[in-house]
């Protein structure tokens, strides 16, 4: 139950006396007696045992319930109007640290996207601290809900809203969506689902050539114009990354690196499952030091942003904390070269693409796309599905991570503009038929995604599967491009990565092929000035605007009529894979 404005009585008695007049804001329960919806007045005692100064969040007793507010101004002795921003803690608890997610979503949490006040814009700062803090309090209030958290930066790229995470103890995190969706001042909300990781859940033979996917995304013919540079980065959004690893230490980035998921590991961003430091490794491990491997990069630098914890699952408000920390950084720092967004998970929900419009996560990645300052290279999954349809049958593996009628996120996603979504290719250059998701519009391109040799934890080294191994490739061939073209917009790196694929293989199962490194630094070098600026976002009532050789550029996942295919791009999703 919160209380909005009421007035206060108070004198610098010793026992800090205070009287008031409250009003409720929602239609629970009542205080002191006084009737739901109505008001009345009341006696209690400040409980920090100072008076409070204007501006100041102070406690005060009511009974056995501690109540927070913050003075408007100042008048000693006299009625002062106050702003009640938490009331009944003992009835709220605090939000649990992130704990390992058995569910499909994170319970009684609900990410949703407020609109601003007419002829308002809100700032990172009005969020954090001022007028917008107490305006979304409220609005959380008025559903029962509090905020867990605000992502001011997001909201201030975005332009239109205030995106904030809200939990609810007393309604289902379903109800609490559906109820903020049918509000006027709401533009987006969804249950906060649980993403997870899509590495393979079989163990590899590490007998098999060890490094064979860069030979066949034509990286040594690369190397002969680049090996990268230290002054690019790559986001690395997984499980962390071990970055005291002989192989990454010097190539990874402690300034920009976070941990978001706190779930009591050690460590900050230490890898706490070997998923995150083997996806590092494949997009860069140093080169030529004489031990381990090598990356697509021999020079760059990884920001580990963990958001996963030991199990591989994450809520995806942790991920959309990333996106607020990557869009902050790049508000901040405009000369930073972030190459790419590595996702290498994967999650399925009933909405259908053009639902996810109203998703909060496709708004704060739409806002993060807009930057027009990198890529973002997602798995397309291991559940040997089609993306950009519904699943046809339920999980048969048991662990119920997809239901019949799903969508697989964000693969399905439509108007991202600078994503690809990525398949993965067996070493016989096969298509990994067996566990990898496909699409002829809605998955970008195929990179080596079986018997991959990369970093783990501990110094060592261990082979995987999976279409997360498959997207690095694609997230490290996009540094390498921006090494040989620092100026190029995460528009003309995607379209090159797009148009310099080999277009001869897997054209069955993507739009646009195998990924060929050379052939994109190529496409670059031959195409300087072309795709510099992104197309305009695609509302989903609008047709497609068919651009360039295959397609539309509105990025995402359209139908379109058989023979031609879309230039397909990937959101970061909203839940991770488990390892698969």
């Amino acid at each position: 139950m919160i209380l909005s404005l009421f007035d206060v009585t108070y004198g610098p008695s010793a026992a800090h006396a205070v009287d008031f007049c409250a009003g409720w804001t929602d239609n629970n329960g009542s205080f002191g007696g006084l009737p739901a919806g109505g008001s009345g007045c009341g006696r209690g005692r400040v409980a920090d045992g100072a008076l409070p100064q204007p501006g100041q969040v102070f406690a005060f007793m009511k009974g056995e319930s501690i109540l927070r507010a913050v003075f408007k101004k100042k008048e000693m002795k006299a009625k002062i109007k106050m702003l009640v921003l938490l009331a009944f803690a003992a009835l709220l608890p605090a939000v649990p640290a992130h704990p390992a997610f058995a569910g499909r979503v994170v319970p009684g949490d609900v990410l949703v996207v407020f609109k601003n006040e007419p002829g308002t814009r809100a700032t990172a700062a009005s969020l954090e601290k001022g007028t917008g803090a107490f305006r979304i309090a409220s609005l959380a209030a008025s559903a029962g809900a509090r905020v867990s958290a605000v992502y001011g930066a997001l909201s201030e790229a975005d332009g239109e809203g205030v995106f904030a995470l809200l939990h609810s103890d007393v309604k289902s995190e379903d109800a609490l969506a559906a109820e903020l969706l049918a509000r006027p001042d709401v533009l987006a909300a969804s249950p906060n689902h649980v993403a997870r990781l899509t590495d393979s859940r079989t163990p590899n033979d590490i007998g098999y050539s060890r490094l064979w996917g860069l030979s066949a995304i034509r990286a040594p013919e690369a190397w002969n114009v680049t090996t990268g540079s230290g002054e690019v980065y790559v986001a690395v959004i997984d499980t962390g990354v071990a970055h005291n690893h002989p192989d990454l230490r010097d190539n990874f980035s402690h300034t920009y690196s976070r941990n978001f998921h706190e779930d009591g590991s050690s460590g900050a961003y230490d890898d706490v499952h070997d998923h995150g430091t083997h996806v590092a490794g494949i997009i860069g491990a140093v080169g030529d030091n004489w031990i381990g491997v090598v990356g697509v990069n021999w020079h760059t630098k990884i920001i580990a942003l963990r958001t996963m914890g030991s199990d591989g699952t994450g809520g995806i408000s942790l991920t959309m904390s990333a996106f607020e920390h990557l869009t902050s950084i790049l508000q901040s720092n405009p000369s930073l070269n972030l190459a790419a967004v590595n996702m290498s998970m994967a999650f399925y929900a009933g909405y259908t693409p053009d639902q996810m419009y109203q998703h909060p996560y496709w708004r704060a990645m739409s806002a993060l796309d807009r930057t027009n300052r990198a890529i973002f290279a997602v798995a397309a999954g291991n559940e040997a599905l089609e993306v950009g349809v519904p699943a046809p049958y339920d999980d048969p593996s048991g662990e119920e991570i997809f239901s019949k009628g799903d969508y697989a996120y964000p693969a399905s996603l439509l108007g991202i503009n600078n994503m690809i979504s990525v398949a993965a290719v067996a070493e016989d250059l096969s298509f990994a038929r067996i566990f990898s998701s496909w699409s002829r519009t809605c998955v970008g391109l195929a990179a080596p995604g079986v018997n991959i040799w990369s970093t783990v934890r501990n110094g060592s080294y261990a082979s995987m599967r999976g279409t997360s191994m498959a997207t690095p490739y694609v997230a490290g061939a996009a540094a390498l491009l921006r090494s040989a073209y620092p100026n190029a917009t995460g528009y003309q790196v995607k379209m090159a990565l797009l148009q310099g694929a080999n277009h001869n293989y897997f054209r069955d199962y993507t739009a646009y092929g195998f990924l060929d490194v050379k052939g994109a630094l190529d496409y670059l070098s031959g195409n300087p000035g072309a795709h510099q600026d992104v197309p305009d976002i695609h509302e989903p009532d609008e047709p497609d605007i068919l651009d360039d050789l295959f397609g539309s550029d509105g990025g995402g996942c359209r139908s379109v009529p058989w023979g031609i295919s879309l230039i397909v791009l990937v959101l970061p999703l909203p839940l991770l894979r488990r390892k698969r």
